[in-house]
C-alpha cells in the first residue's frame, strides 16, 4: 500500500429524465474514498463516468461498462503519474473496493435474476416460496414457513444465521447456468 493509492466506489441506478417516466437512463458514478468522510458523496466530488441511454433498462449492461472496467483494471495495475511535490514519477494505483445500488441494479450488474428469482438475495441463499395459487407466480421470502401448507426443507430461517452465499456457491451456480441444456433452464 502506497500513500498515493486511491480507493474508489462504483454505483449505478436508473432514473427517468422526463416527467412522463416512460423512458429511463442509467448513470455510472465513481466515488473517491480517499476524501474525508463528510465529502465522499458531495456533488462536486462525484465522478460521472457515463450515462447509459434509454429508452429502457439496458439489456446488455456489460457492453456499456466494458471500457470503464478496462480503465479501472488499468488503474489497479498502476499508471505512471507525475508527483509535482517531489518532481518525480510514481505508479498511481486506484482500487474499486465497493459497488452498490438497489436490488434490481445489482442484480443486473451481477447477471442474477433479482427480486423475482427463487433465490433473490445476493448475500444469502434463502429460498422463495410461492403462493398456493396457480395464477400467481409471485415468490416471497418469509423467515418462518411453519404455517405454509406445502412441506419445506427449511421450517424457519434465523436472521443471525442465514445461509450465506460464498464465492464457490456463486461459481457452482454460474457453471450450472452455463451447462443448462436449454435457455429456459
Amino acid at each position: 500500500m502506497d500513500h498515493h493509492d486511491i480507493t474508489l466506489g462504483f454505483a449505478t441506478d436508473g432514473f427517468a429524465p422526463f416527467k412522463k417516466r416512460k423512458h429511463t437512463a442509467w448513470i455510472l458514478l465513481i466515488f473517491n474514498y480517499n476524501l474525508p468522510l463528510d465529502q465522499h458523496f458531495q456533488k462536486d466530488n462525484i465522478l460521472c463516468a457515463g450515462i447509459i441511454p434509454g429508452p429502457k433498462k439496458p439489456w446488455d449492461t456489460d457492453s456499456f461498462i466494458y471500457l470503464l472496467i478496462q480503465e479501472l483494471l488499468e488503474l489497479a495495475d498502476g499508471v505512471s503519474t507525475y508527483d509535482a511535490l517531489s518532481s518525480s514519477l510514481f505508479a498511481l494505483h486506484a482500487y474499486v473496493i465497493t459497488g452498490f445500488g438497489d436490488i434490481p441494479t445489482v442484480s443486473m450488474l451481477m447477471h442474477m435474476k433479482g427480486h423475482n428469482g427463487s433465490c433473490p438475495c445476493r448475500m444469502c441463499e434463502i429460498q422463495g416460496i410461492g403462493i398456493l395459487d396457480l395464477q400467481n407466480r409471485t415468490l416471497y421470502m418469509p423467515l418462518s414457513r411453519r404455517d405454509h401448507p406445502k412441506p419445506m426443507d427449511v421450517i424457519e430461517y434465523h436472521l443471525a444465521r442465514l445461509p450465506l452465499h460464498s464465492h464457490d456457491s456463486f461459481m457452482a451456480q454460474a457453471k450450472s447456468v452455463l451447462s443448462a441444456p436449454t435457455e429456459i433452464q
